[in-house]
């Protein structure tokens, strides 16, 4: 008799800390849903692809500049090629910074407010 009481009493104790350890568990999971902690797999697949579009811009835009060097090397044992790339380049930025002056078709039309 004394041997059931006890086994109740362990299997109620066992009871009551599972139900406690599960409400801890189900406030915890909804304090992290209103933080925002939890981002979804979607969030983060979207994060990752735009992550990766950007790392394919930088690495195309590394190619570029590699081949620009490669180009200034090729043309400094000539002087006068390296001069005109020099000065084609110079142009270009001036114009990209707004330092030249340009012109643009005639038929625009301005809006006032």
């Amino acid at each position: 008799m004394k041997s059931k009481m006890i086994m109740m009493i362990t299997v109620a104790i066992i009871c009551i800390l599972l139900t406690s350890i599960m409400f801890v568990q189900f406030k915890t999971i909804d304090v992290v849903k209103k933080s925002g902690l939890g981002n979804s797999e979607n969030e983060l697949r979207a994060e990752l692809t735009d992550k990766t579009t950007v790392n394919n811009e930088l690495e195309a835009t590394l190619e570029d500049e590699k081949k620009q060097l490669e180009k200034y090397n090729n043309d400094i044992e000539d002087d006068n090629a390296s001069v005109d790339v020099l000065n084609e380049d110079l142009s270009k930025l001036e114009l990209q910074l707004g330092l030249t002056n340009v012109e643009g078709p005639r038929n625009y039309t301005y809006y006032r407010r």
